[in-house]
């Protein structure tokens, strides 16, 4: 049977990785074209496009505005889950999902998994949270995929990092949250790994997609993203970008992130190592992110 991918939140960065790397018959709707909570746009394009899997890639993730935007946040994150798990289960779509590590308190120093409880702090993770609540409870069969600290170096963590030391901006990072750096592309080539399983399952199962390597500090990511940085300049003979990557780093301070709407304990494990492809190492992924940070070129 031909699988037929259809990926909403096509327009994003985890949306483009995933339509780039999909074998399957395969179409990607943005926003604009796909509003996830429109429950009639939803069976409209059900019927029009007959997919076999749908992977949502869309969501609000702006974890600072869902405060004062709750609603919209709400709309993204729970409403459009709802609506996309409900048509799919009436229809024997599956459904692939990806949420977050926000959706922890971000206590203790522990690694979360997936059978730990989830206790947001914040709207953002609230709202996330709630969406694999709708997930679950609509019958549908898939996974919901939880993932941390997304990057691909375009608008992200690195490339705030990298623009900010080449302007000779002094740098100040946060040392107290602890997570595992996820790369978009890397995620997306292991969603298209596991899809084939996903969709022979008839259940719907939670995951924690961690890839390997140590956990770190945002800012040790950030003196990784730099050190990576340097030597991609020193390497081209961009000799006095290269010095400003290196003074940034030497000069780089520490701060304390004050717990609230952010956790600070990021750190994702899994319980399922068996039935999952394995992921990537983050200090390998990192650097195809460096290497997209236009202000490098």
């Amino acid at each position: 049977m031909t699988k037929r991918v259809l990926v909403t939140g096509a327009g994003g960065r985890l949306g483009r990785a995933l339509l780039s790397v999909l074998a399957e018959e395969k179409r990607g709707l943005t926003r604009s074209e796909l509003d996830i909570a429109d429950s009639a746009a939803v069976a409209r394009v059900f019927d029009s496009l007959k997919p076999t899997v749908v992977i949502n890639a869309a969501a609000w993730t702006d974890v600072t505005g869902a405060e004062t935007h709750r609603d919209a946040a709400y709309r993204a994150n729970a409403e459009g889950v709802r609506v996309l798990a409900a048509e799919a289960a009436r229809r024997g779509i599956a459904l692939i999902h990806y949420s977050t590590d926000y959706v922890f308190s971000g206590e203790g120093d522990l690694p979360w998994t997936e059978t730990d409880r989830p206790a947001p702090t914040g709207v953002y993770g609230a709202s996330k949270l709630e969406g694999e609540r709708q997930f679950f409870a609509s019958g549908v069969r898939g996974a919901v995929i939880r993932a941390g600290w997304l990057h691909s170096g375009e608008r992200d963590f690195i490339a705030a990092v990298l623009n900010r030391a080449l302007s000779g901006g002094e740098l100040t990072v946060v040392d107290n949250q602890v997570g595992t750096p996820t790369s978009t592309d890397a995620l997306a080539r292991w969603t298209a790994a596991a899809l084939p399983g996903i969709l022979e399952s008839l259940t719907a199962v939670l995951h924690h997609y961690v890839e390997s390597g140590p956990y770190v500090s945002r800012y040790d990511f950030a003196a990784t993203v730099l050190t990576k940085a340097q030597a991609l300049l020193a390497a081209r003979g961009e000799s006095e970008k290269a010095a400003r990557i290196h003074y940034a780093k030497e000069t780089m301070k520490r701060t304390s992130l004050t717990p609230g709407i952010r956790p600070l304990n990021c750190r994702l494990a899994t319980e399922d190592k068996a039935h999952f492809p394995l992921a990537e190492n983050w200090l390998k992924a990192v650097d195809k992110s460096v290497e997209n940070v236009e202000s490098l070129f």
